[in-house]
């Protein structure tokens, strides 16, 4: 049994282990989609010295870099990059949140290549065409000649379905 207890949230008088504290942080940050790990784990952090210093202890919580957060805060990147503190990467490009914000986090996860353990690039037909071309033309100029050697997971995700089944496109004759 641990004898470290923390405050919980400004009542001293409730304290729980730091494990256990740990483990639901964990589970908080890991509950949400990976669009938004970056901004609960902030958030977590925000909440008190304890949580701030828990959240950093924890680099795992900080390895999603994906482009909703450079959408809506390029330093997210950069932070969340520093805060991993050197573990394997999981990049996330989703087309329909910008391709500034893509290329953003193309550019400043480059240097970072070596530690990507995954990369995803997702667009879907609602993605404006110049959009998607300005993410891929990204990706041949700085993914391309990069060292990827811990990549494991590489998914090219294109939704040309318009959200239509495939059992409904084939019923319909067409695959357009």
């Amino acid at each position: 049994e641990s004898t470290s207890k923390v405050p919980w949230a400004g009542k001293p008088f409730v304290q729980l282990p730091i494990e256990v504290l740990e483990v639901v942080l964990q589970s908080a940050v890991l509950s949400v989609p990976p669009s938004e790990r970056y901004y609960c784990a902030s958030r977590l952090a925000g909440v008190s010295s304890t949580f701030r210093k828990l959240m950093l202890s924890m680099p795992a919580l900080w390895t999603d870099i994906h482009s909703a957060a450079a959408a809506k805060n390029r330093l997210a990147v950069y932070t969340g990059l520093r805060r991993s503190m050197g573990l394997g990467l999981h990049i996330t490009l989703e087309v329909d949140s910008g391709s500034q914000a893509c290329t953003d986090v193309l550019e400043i996860a480059a240097p970072h290549a070596h530690r990507w353990h995954s990369f995803r690039l997702q667009a879907s037909a609602t993605s404006v065409v110049f959009e998607t071309d300005r993410v891929l033309s990204a990706l041949t100029e700085i993914v391309t000649p990069l060292y990827l050697p811990h990549l494991n997971d590489l998914c090219l995700n294109y939704d040309f379905a318009r959200g239509r089944t495939w059992a409904e496109m084939l019923a319909g004759g067409t695959l357009w």
